[in-house]
């Protein structure tokens, strides 16, 4: 009676399980929540499936193992860790990554088998452990036909344990054209000039770029939606605002003027950060490009080349100034540090 009332429990755990195994999360704080239940049910799952290991080999059901008890134990021991462990990365994964569009063929199918691997390997362990606990029942497996599921389904939770890696990544992979028809949909679904940006942020893509920068010419008031996410002075948005001006013509500069001074002191503090820490990205340094900003501030702004002078000044006293020792990447620190130093100095010389 007892055996049976795990394995129900077994069986039920596995049940509740079955919504995160066929569908991951999306990001979004009640469905996070739900997949913390769901990785505590995962964790009820592998204690009582342990559980139903220790019942299963008590009533002799692992005795085709070996005669010998210490291999036997052994053998139980990889089985049943071999399929959780199957199972317990089949899990993750489906959790944490989207499937791709990149493999083909054999690769994926195997892909796709992990990717659901919640779904059946569980059945390979419960199906089996159902006939051993119950050989009356009309459909009770034959011992020797019970072991096939339980090896296959270790050999291929060994497989996909050592090299979780390797499976996220040819899961995960998409096509260029994938990710581009991925990104369109975001951009139609875009309800803010914001979310335009950011989505134009990914340098690897001109084609994805052309067509945001396609849509945001045609935003109704436009001057007045780039003033209001530069006036916000987010340094990690409002670059975008300077990449889009390399490409674009501004109808009213004198608008943005102070705008601009506001967003150089941003980046002044920002790159003081960078330069008195010792890693790298402190502060922003890779993603704020001064170089573009003076590349726009000397297309579109040269008139007011004087209003801005002040804060190059003090972009290039900052810049000049003896970094912090880096603990690493010093040499592409370096790389950064001398590039905008150049710029900066190249706009200053040029805007006297």
């Amino acid at each position: 009676m007892i055996n049976n009332l795990i394995l129900g429990l077994a069986v039920l755990a596995y049940i509740l399980l079955l919504p995160f195994s066929l569908n991951r999360a999306g990001g979004t704080g009640d469905q996070n929540v739900g997949y913390l239940i769901g990785f505590y049910i995962l964790i009820a799952f592998v204690v009582l499936s342990l559980i139903l290991t220790l019942i299963v080999a008590a009533n002799g059901g692992f005795n085709w193992i070996s005669h010998s008890t210490l291999w036997r134990n052994i053998g139980i021991g990889v089985l049943w860790l071999g399929m959780i462990a199957g199972i317990v990365t089949c899990s993750m994964i489906k959790a944490d990554i989207s499937f791709g569009d990149k493999s083909t063929g054999l690769e994926r199918i195997f892909a796709l088998l992990v990717y659901n691997g919640g779904v059946w390997l569980p059945l390979l362990m419960l199906i089996p452990y159902s006939s051993y606990l119950n050989p009356d029942w009309r459909f009770a497996l034959d011992p020797n036909v019970a072991k096939i599921p339980l090896l296959l389904g270790c050999a291929f939770g060994i497989i996909s344990s050592v090299m979780p890696i390797k499976l996220r990544t040819m899961i995960g992979a998409n096509s260029e054209e994938y990710k581009y028809n991925q990104s369109m949909t975001k951009i139609n679904e875009a309800r803010s000039l914001t979310q335009l940006l950011n989505i134009a942020s990914d340098k690897n893509d001109e084609r994805l770029r052309d067509t945001v920068y396609t849509k945001i010419v045609e935003y109704k008031n436009l001057e007045d939606e780039l003033l209001m996410v530069l006036e916000e002075n987010n340094p990690y948005v409002f670059i975008s605002v300077y990449e889009f001006w390399e490409k674009y013509s501004i109808e009213h500069p004198a608008r943005f003027i102070d705008a601009i001074n506001l967003n150089l002191t941003m980046i002044d503090s920002k790159y003081k950060v960078t330069m008195g820490t010792p890693w790298e990205r402190e502060g922003g340094f890779e993603s704020i490009d001064i170089g573009t900003i003076c590349r726009v501030l000397s297309e579109h702004f040269k008139e007011s080349s004087d209003q801005f002078r002040p804060n190059m000044l003090m972009l290039q006293q900052t810049l000049e100034s003896t970094p912090a020792k880096r603990e690493s990447n010093n040499e592409q620190f370096m790389v950064y540090l001398n590039k905008y130093r150049l710029e900066v100095k190249s706009w200053l010389d040029t805007n006297r």
